[in-house]
């Protein structure tokens, strides 16, 4: 699964929306597993931080974000991969 770059609002760190992120990744999470499938959880890429006014400021959610769906993919024993080396992957 593979959601967040749109989710982030292409702004700076919210906390409201990080929340808001994680607990839809949760709720996608149950409703794979009642289905009896197997979850892989993927970070969003990065932002080219040349090609954006505000620079690497949006990087910043993305990465604040992923370290969130890290965390819950680890309370879940759920696999999760960086898309980019810029954030860590678990398993």
């Amino acid at each position: 699964v593979n959601f967040g770059m749109n989710d982030g609002g292409y702004h700076g760190p919210d906390e409201g929306v990080r929340s808001r992120y994680l607990e839809s990744q949760r709720k996608l999470a149950d409703l794979i597993k009642d289905g009896n499938a197997r979850e892989v959880l993927l970070t969003t890429s990065c932002t080219d931080p040349n090609k954006r006014s505000d620079g690497d400021l949006y990087n910043t959610t993305l990465s604040a974000m992923a370290e969130g769906l890290i965390a819950f993919g680890a309370s879940r024993d759920v696999p999760v991969t960086a898309a980019t080396g810029r954030q860590k992957s678990r398993r």
